[in-house]
Parts: structure tokens; sequence; C-alpha cells
């Protein structure tokens, strides 16, 4: 039974760090962000190469851009 759920739970971790790296060629870097992992685990990034998955910094600016472009909403 053990096996089984393992078997289960490695294809999507699978697909969540594929998916991982897609959004980092896609987002800027998130240095100093907030973080929150697909877990729910919430995180701060230290450097543009942490993984952004859902990741704003504290006033609500997308990651990766110039305040003056995305105002907090």
């Amino acid at each position: 039974m053990a096996a089984r759920l393992q078997a289960g739970i490695l294809p999507t971790k699978a697909l969540g760090d594929s998916l991982q790296r897609m959004r980092l060629k896609t987002q800027g870097g998130c240095a100093g962000a907030v973080l929150v992992t697909p877990s729910g685990t919430v995180a701060t990034a230290t450097s543009t190469e942490v993984m952004p998955w859902a990741c704003r910094n504290p006033r609500g600016y997308q990651c990766g851009s110039r305040p003056d472009e995305h105002p907090a909403s």
C-alpha cells in the first residue's frame, strides 16, 4: 500500500518541478520577495535562483517587476 502511494506522489512532484522551471523562465528574480510554495509553506527568497511559484513581494508587486509598473492592489 505504501509503495502504491509513493508511486502516486512521484509523478505529481515531477510535474510540479517542471512547472516550477517554466515559471522560473517567465518570471523575474525574487530576491527579498515572499514565496508561497505549492505545499503552502511561506518563505523569503534570498536570490534570483529561488523558486518563484506564487511569489510576490510584501507590497504585492509581481516578482521581478518595478514598483511603478505594478502598483500594489
